[in-house]
């Protein structure tokens, strides 16, 4: 996976998605725990557990959903995983993202 790629895949999410609203770091680690992960740091995407471009997309996606909800919505009452995240994650999906679910 190349930063590059993955920062084209963020930038039509941002523009397409979420208006251009989302401003934070995306970077590469080398975690073998999960896909992606989203702190104070920006988005960070797993080089060894992302092999192809649906997985990158979703993932990306994912983790967006993630910064939407903490920095836009400012949801403060929800679980990582729970009923407000997936609702503004169906909610907003893009189509050229539908069907490829991916959990943290």
């Amino acid at each position: 996976m190349k930063l590059k790629t993955a920062k084209r895949i963020y930038d039509r999410l941002n523009a397409e998605t979420f208006s251009g609203l989302i401003d934070t770091r995306l970077w590469v680690s080398r975690s073998r725990d999960n896909f992606g992960h989203y702190d104070h740091n920006g988005i960070a995407l797993s080089r060894v557990n992302i092999r192809d471009m649906a997985t990158l997309a979703e993932t990306i996606y994912h983790e967006m959903i993630h910064v939407y909800i903490d920095e836009i919505v400012e949801a403060t009452d929800t679980a990582e995983h729970g009923t407000v995240f997936w609702q503004w994650y169906d909610y907003l999906l893009p189509h050229w993202i539908r069907g490829h679910y991916i959990n943290d």
